[in-house]
């Protein structure tokens, strides 16, 4: 491990054995920091047009986390997410696992005033926002008084990229605790107020664990994250990937047609559809016409 990997890691060795808690539970980022060590240069996320190597995504991760540190961002506190899915947001819910933050990743197609609850219920201190939901932001910016500061994610006016290109990149990160959440989903609240399930090092490292064991995941794989990074089903369906080194698809629309297309432009192995998803993939009418002999596992 060089000296440039161990600023990157913060002094963990997350690619070596024993860099771990002490019940052996691995800090999340372990989940991109040992291809950072072994496949530096290789491409690590795909999102839209734009490539990121392993490299270049662990240095967005610290660039975010030393912006959190530098906005006043500190253990127990959240960070809320509001937007479609996009590379911005797993930066944020990694990122956070660095500074004992937690994201807290909102529904998109929820009405302002649950969105007001979550980021309430949350004690967000600062929301993150993608370019389409700005207006739904400013409405509520009265009705959320723990909220000191709202960056806008994408659109011509990139703020969040400015606040990445912005940071320094050092900082001192928290102490590694296992049972620490770095991320908050919250639930769809059928029978009441939504309530945030918090996610720690621990649960999502184990249920990686199993998903790469369960679905085959490897570290030639092209896994394509289509659902919502707002539920578990899109956050850890990437975070195990990940986890050994597959390659991430980040789709930001369900849109049939985009995303069949782009099971076959990049090769894609594997993905993750709900029900209703499958349905609309298989009504396209060219879905027969395409070429998915790449594919490996549809969870």
């Amino acid at each position: 491990m060089t000296a440039q990997d161990s600023e990157i890691s913060n002094g963990v060795d997350t690619a070596l054995p024993g860099a771990t808690g002490d019940d052996g539970v691995q800090p999340i980022i372990g989940t991109v920091d040992r291809w950072v060590a072994r496949k530096p240069d290789d491409v690590a996320v795909i999102y839209g047009e734009r490539q990121f190597t392993w490299r270049e995504f662990r240095e967005r991760i610290q660039r975010s986390a030393a912006a959190q540190v530098a906005a006043g961002i500190g253990p127990n506190d959240r960070i809320a997410f509001l937007d479609k899915n996009s590379i911005a947001c797993l930066e944020t819910t990694l990122a956070a696992s660095l500074t004992g933050a937690a994201n807290a990743v909102i529904n998109f197609r929820l009405s302002p005033a649950e969105v007001a609850y979550i980021i309430n219920d949350a004690k967000a201190s600062i929301v993150i926002v993608g370019s389409e939901f700005v207006d739904v932001i400013a409405a509520l910016r009265d009705e959320l008084p723990t909220v000191t500061r709202v960056i806008v994610s994408g659109g011509p006016d990139d703020e969040y990229e400015r606040w990445l290109a912005n940071a320094d990149a050092a900082f001192e990160a928290v102490p590694f605790d296992p049972d620490a959440a770095f991320l908050q989903l919250y639930t769809s609240g059928t029978t009441g107020h939504p309530k945030g399930a918090m996610l720690t090092h621990h649960s999502l490292g184990a249920h990686s664990a199993a998903a790469v064991a369960g679905f085959g995941f490897t570290d030639d794989s092209v896994n394509m994250v289509a659902m919502p990074l707002f539920h578990v089903g899109g956050s850890s369906w990437a975070l195990a990937a990940m986890s050994v080194g597959a390659q991430t698809v980040i789709v930001r629309e369900t849109i049939p047609a985009a995303i069949l297309d782009e099971i076959v432009a990049r090769a894609v192995t594997h993905a993750f559809f709900v029900p209703a998803v499958y349905g609309f993939l298989l009504a396209d009418p060219q879905v027969a016409e395409r070429d998915y002999s790449t594919v490996r596992c549809f969870g």
